[in-house]
């Protein structure tokens, strides 16, 4: 009868050699919008345009999702990997998100991003970054316009103030000269 010696070396060789090829994270891509109102567009029924519509996302996923995965399949036979792969299809899923988002003004179509899923906080922070800095920018804008509005508001009193006392010194001298009595005949 035949025997298999050194069974646990052999199992241990194995196990490296699979641990060598296995990953422990899946890669995957996440497409999405970084806009604070985004979940608020996507969910709550709302009139739009022709052409723009709620479910801005979720719609054009699962109409693409063959597509999507077609186009996977084509790149991984061509030899992209398959991260980049996966990339490639999340950006078709994000441009034909963009075109279909329902608000036209706003930071809503700009915030989308697609990413690789580990280096999402980093395009979540990076957002973040760029809104708090969009908002300074508007922050300061807004004081700028309001010191043109106090300059010009300062300018008209004093011009009004002028002529008050203009008036008021007319009216003063007016009262001061004696007053002229016709003559009696």
């Amino acid at each position: 009868m035949p025997q298999i010696t050194n069974i646990k070396r052999l199992k241990n060789k194995l196990e490296r050699l699979a641990d060598k090829y296995r990953t422990t994270e899946t890669p995957s891509v996440v497409v999405g919008y970084t806009a604070n109102y985004a979940v608020h567009v996507h969910e709550i029924p709302a009139k739009h345009k022709p052409g723009k519509q709620m479910k801005f996302l979720e719609q054009p996923a699962r109409q693409l999702s063959s597509t999507l995965g077609d186009m996977v399949a084509e790149a991984l036979k061509r030899g992209v990997k398959l991260l980049p792969a996966l990339y490639l299809a999340g950006m078709r899923l994000q441009r034909e998100s963009q075109d279909i988002v329902p608000i036209d003004t706003g930071n809503l179509r700009g915030s989308a991003f697609t990413a690789k899923e580990d280096e999402l906080m980093s395009v979540i922070a990076s957002s973040e970054a760029k809104l708090m800095e969009r908002m300074q920018k508007q922050f300061e804008q807004k004081i700028v316009r309001r010191e043109k509005q106090n300059v010009k508001r300062a300018k008209q009193d004093k011009r009004s103030r002028i002529k008050r006392l203009k008036a008021f010194e007319a009216k003063m001298k007016k009262r001061s000269q004696p007053k002229r009595r016709p003559r009696k005949k």
